[in-house]
């Protein structure tokens, strides 16, 4: 039986490690590259090409600023109309609690990405599809192992987005919520508002300007979740008969860093020939390149559970970790940050995004994030765990 090998996923991970934000020549290289190795693994590949609009990268920018306006708006109302005010800041708390529960955040994108949006341009990308051919010999059971290929860098770390984003959040919930005690109980704010305002308008400001660009050779995001993904296919494709229970697809998504594109053109031609959604399983590599804890995350921003087979499907990543000895954690919650297992997960699919974090994890969107960060530990834990999980659902 083949096992995972550590070394060969690193190798193909700094094959891919260059800057390649989308539509660059470095994201071209990198197709062309992901295409030829799946190609030699003997599987059948296809390159799924798509168009998106630019605007959508803008989504949490244009997000932030409608929040800062309203909370100007509000400082300014409350003395001269407080009912008003406080009627603007109920409906201010409701529309934020419901952005940070993901469905909406997730929602408009699937509404926006693939129409035509009035004087904005649009750009492509392309999922490479992998397949081993043929159809299900075996149980009724699909798995679907994704890591998007693309990288971007960043103005701010991934990590120090994150920190601004959840507090921008949190701040603007302390606001209107000390605002509409204000209105109904004490009559005045309070003095600790204005110093959550100012630290809460700085987070939102420093995430306006917030600059992008091709700087960051993407080592761990995502190279690493390619070179696993890479290897994967290898074993599959060369030991089918141990896989035969199963139909395994490979995808390595485009334009992730845009707006999570290539994962929403996969979900929507899926969902436009529907499939059963209990016997689906997608799997997203993301970051996993690091000696340092493995998570695996089935939620889209603080929203629960949405099926009871989505929660099932962490617990059974969990159990594969302990059956190989590797602890398998589950954060409460993901804000700041999106992967590409968000539109699965919001259409019912059982889906997970692997990562592994670290102190290293700080590079992430920086010119810094090159092969000198990566550590075979990480490919190691996250491939043998891949392994394992598919063992599982070929048992069910």
């Amino acid at each position: 039986m083949t096992v995972f090998d550590a070394k060969r996923a690193y190798e193909y991970a700094c094959a891919v490690a260059r800057p390649r934000r989308t539509g660059s020549s470095g994201e071209a290289a990198a197709v062309e590259y992901i295409t030829q190795r799946l190609k030699d693994f003997g599987l059948d590949v296809q390159e799924d090409f798509f168009t998106f609009p630019t605007v959508m990268r803008q989504l949490m920018k244009l997000t932030v600023l409608s929040i800062l306006m309203a909370l100007l708006v509000i400082f300014f109302l409350f003395n001269i109309n407080p009912f008003l005010t406080g009627v603007i800041v109920t409906l201010m708390l409701f529309l934020v609690l419901r952005f940070l529960s993901g469905v909406p955040f997730v929602a408009t994108l699937k509404g926006l990405l693939f129409r035509e949006i009035p004087f904005t341009k649009r750009q492509g990308s392309r999922n490479v599809v992998a397949t081993t051919g043929g159809g299900n010999t075996g149980k009724n059971r699909h798995i679907y192992i994704l890591a998007h290929y693309d990288s971007k860098s960043q103005s701010l770390p991934l990590v120090h987005r994150i920190v601004l984003i959840t507090g921008f959040f949190f701040g603007s919930i302390y606001i209107l919520g000390h605002y509409i005690m204000a209105a109904l109980v004490w009559g005045t704010p309070g003095g600790w508002l204005y110093a959550v305002y100012c630290l809460t308008n700085f987070s939102g400001i420093l995430l306006l300007f917030m600059a992008e660009g091709n700087y960051s050779p993407g080592a761990v995001d995502n190279a690493s979740g390619v070179g696993v993904l890479l290897h994967l296919a290898e074993i599959v494709s060369g030991d089918r008969n141990r896989f035969k229970d199963v139909d395994i697809t490979f995808v390595a998504t485009g334009a992730e860093e845009e707006a999570l594109v290539g994962a929403f053109h996969l979900c929507k031609s899926l969902t436009e020939h529907p499939i059963p959604k209990d016997s689906c399983y997608f799997i997203n590599l993301d970051g996993v390149g690091l000696k340092g804890n493995i998570y695996c995350t089935h939620k889209i921003g603080v929203h629960f559970t949405f099926t009871e087979g989505q929660g099932n499907f962490a617990r059974l990543v969990k159990e594969a970790g302990k059956r190989e000895g590797l602890e398998v954690k589950t954060p409460p919650v993901v804000i700041g940050a999106a992967a590409d297992h968000f539109p699965f997960t919001y259409e019912g699919f059982n889906a997970v995004t692997l990562s592994t974090v670290s102190k290293k994890s700080r590079v992430v969107h920086t010119y810094k994030d090159g092969i000198d960060q990566l550590e075979l530990e990480g490919f190691d834990g996250v491939g043998r765990l891949v392994l394992g999980v598919i063992e599982k659902i070929v048992e069910k």
